[in-house]
């Protein structure tokens, strides 16, 4: 989506204070990208405005610098509900949008999550830690997201709400940097601004079934470890697949340590999306 300009509004009451924050994004007057920038002061009075851009970007960059400069304002306790409850949370829907989109604008490729079933009952899960067709990933702290990541754009995707957002500057570059051409699946923590890699697949026309969905989890996991080690960042992390009786020991550490969930994945089974039988599932999340 393409627009002249863009405003989230915050407000902050307790204290003896009653402020607000306008976080913005809009296009630079010369057509050569977005500024970003904060309006601060006393609610309904006149504000400063602070430059969060020294010169136009792009606008997937524009996003990213709005959501950080949004998340830094919720960590002090503004929210976009007008009482301004000090941490009453933010609603990025309360955004008011103006201006046309272009008459072409840039398609964006469909984000299809892969299905998520949860065991049964324990003897189930017992028959998959058994089952050698089954690796094992620990399932860490955040919220599942798809990601697609190519060369001018990182677009995130919530998977239960299906809305899509931008994501932390850092973390934007260091996708386009260790895994252009992607899109992943995984756990995005807001709080740290870190992204743990459990699944993805390379965008390919060229042979879409060895490099792309269609190629078998081995294959897809050792294309981002591959990657994602390679680059050594610090705010993306691919989740290892445990095999054999390794499966055994990262359950008990897990419930050793207090954590309630992990996931069996079927190893050679393509990125399945859309709706599939449970009976046929590839991808099991456990809950102690």
């Amino acid at each position: 989506m393409s627009y002249a300009k863009k405003v989230l509004k915050c407000y902050y009451t307790g204290s003896g204070s009653d402020k607000e924050y306008h976080v913005v994004i809009e296009a630079d007057p010369a057509g050569t990208g977005f500024n970003v920038y904060g309006l601060n002061g006393p609610r309904g009075r006149a504000r400063t405005k602070q430059h969060k851009t020294t010169s136009p970007v792009s606008l997937p960059v524009a996003e990213s610098i709005f959501s950080e400069v949004v998340e830094e304002k919720r960590k002090k306790g503004y929210t976009t509900r007008p009482a301004g409850t000090p941490f009453g949370g933010i609603s990025f829907s309360d955004a008011e949008i103006s201006g046309a989109a272009p008459a072409n604008p840039e398609p964006l490729t469909p984000l299809v999550p892969q299905a998520w079933f949860d065991t049964v009952d324990e003897a189930e899960f017992d028959n998959l830690l058994d089952d050698d067709d089954f690796v094992a990933q620990e399932l860490v702290a955040g919220q599942r997201i798809l990601v697609e990541v190519t060369a001018g754009r990182v677009r995130g995707v919530d998977v239960s709400s299906g809305s899509t957002s931008a994501l932390p500057a850092a973390l934007t570059a260091e996708l386009q940097s260790v895994v252009p051409g992607f899109v992943l699946d995984g756990l995005y923590d807001a709080s740290t601004s870190r992204f743990a890699v459990l699944d993805g697949y390379r965008v390919s026309t060229t042979a879409p079934s060895t490099d792309g969905a269609a190629a078998p989890f081995a294959k897809r996991m050792s294309m981002l470890v591959g990657q994602i080690t390679k680059g050594k960042g610090k705010h993306v992390e691919v989740v290892q697949p445990h095999l054999d009786e390794d499966k055994g020991i990262l359950a008990c550490a897990l419930q050793d340590n207090g954590r309630k969930q992990m996931m069996l994945r079927k190893l050679h089974s393509s990125y399945e999306t859309g709706v599939v039988p449970r009976g046929t599932a590839t991808v099991i999340v456990h809950n102690f």
